[in-house]
């Protein structure tokens, strides 16, 4: 591993950059530079960023060295997934029907990142309303490939060494999946972790933040900060970690060689010590995906037949039927304007559940052998 000495100041990790500005060896202005100089040479094939402002970011880093902060990432620059809300950038939630949207405050992840002395380089793309659509970003590593969803920017921009640490956001594999892709660290916390005030919800019991770095000790720094608690030092492991190995239901629907780098890395643990077995679910299990999907056509029903709810949250199923459309799930025409004065999120997730509940109550059981293509038509 090359030493920091060694490194461009824009492969410098959170930790090291920390640690070289309360040193005096470095300034927040000569790493923010870096970063800018490398998305500058690398923007316009990964398109990482929605939202960059070189002249403020660069104007942020001197006010910081005018009087420097010491605090736990002290002159870090970071980036934020487009769906967190910044009073300084806007933050569009990945859709030109909100361009321009401009919040009046930070949320609270984005405020304990900068209490804690990072320094907001720009906002990086997801997918719209951190959904199925996708961006323009492409995977640093091979420009032919996909970086992953929705944390796409964050991810890629991570990778490329265009900032060394950035925030994403989790629904069901939004930080890990774009993290694998990109070959960075991606930590998904445990739900309830992080606060999530500001930030664009898509599934109140479910969605989380989460952390794109290329170090551990970066991932566990960045943890510490957003709970508001002083960095501890990743302790040393004092046994050998017990790990399970799931195999779900869908196992033999998984691609090979997806299949086979799993259990070679499940090998590669065994063969470092740690105790790898086997962990089954209970069978009802076996129908989780069935039910995701059942639960869309159910949006779907619901909404193609107006339903009971309030209008608002009828546009919103109406904008979930607009997705489907747009990455293929089904044909017709769909309306970006459907969209507009759409319902809080945490609605349509209440809306939805109630949906699922009543279809269920009059003979779910008939529509169970439907395809997700077999959506109507609008």
């Amino acid at each position: 591993m090359k030493s920091p000495a060694s490194k461009p100041l824009n492969e410098w990790t959170a930790s090291e950059i920390v640690a070289a500005i309360g040193a005096g060896r470095t300034t927040c202005e000569a790493v923010m530079r870096a970063c800018l100089d490398r998305i500058a040479a690398r923007e316009a094939e990964v398109a990482a960023w929605t939202n960059l402002d070189p002249a403020r970011a660069l104007a942020a880093a001197r006010a910081f060295d005018r009087n420097p902060a010491r605090g736990p990432l002290a002159g870090v620059p970071f980036g934020l997934k487009d769906i967190i809300d910044t009073q300084d950038y806007p933050t569009e939630w990945g859709t030109p029907i909100h361009r321009g949207r401009r919040p009046n405050r930070d949320a609270a992840c984005v405020a304990l990142t900068r209490r804690a002395g990072g320094v907001l380089l720009g906002k990086t793309v997801t997918t719209e309303f951190a959904n199925l659509h996708p961006g323009p970003t492409r995977n640093p590593h091979d420009l032919a490939r996909t970086p992953g969803g929705s944390s796409s920017g964050s991810a890629a921009a991570v990778a490329d060494h265009m900032v060394p640490i950035a925030l994403g956001t989790q629904t069901t594999g939004s930080t890990i999946r774009p993290a694998s892709f990109c070959g960075v660290f991606g930590y998904r916390p445990t739900h309830g972790e992080h606060r999530l005030h500001g930030v664009m919800e898509a599934s109140g019991s479910l969605d989380t933040l989460g952390i794109l770095a290329r170090s551990l000790d970066d991932i566990a720094l960045y943890r510490d900060v957003l709970l508001g608690i002083s960095p501890q030092q990743i302790a040393d492991v004092a046994k050998a970690p017990r790990i399970g190995l799931y195999r779900p239901q869908i196992w033999d629907q998984v691609e090979p060689t997806t299949r086979r780098l799993v259990e070679d890395a499940a090998r590669s643990l065994a063969k470092a010590g740690a105790d790898i077995h086997d962990v089954k679910l209970p069978e009802v299990f076996a129908g989780l995906n069935e039910a995701h999907r059942w639960r869309l056509r159910a949006l779907h029903r619901h909404a193609e037949a107006g339903g009971s709810l309030p209008a608002t949250i009828r546009r919103a199923l109406a904008g979930l039927r607009h997705h489907a459309h747009r990455i293929g799930l089904r044909r017709g025409a769909g309306r970006l304007e459907h969209l507009r004065g759409r319902a809080p999120l945490h609605d349509v997730d209440r809306a939805a559940r109630a949906v699922g509940l009543a279809a269920g109550a009059h003979g779910a059981e008939q529509h169970a052998d439907r395809s997700a293509n077999s959506c109507p038509p609008p």
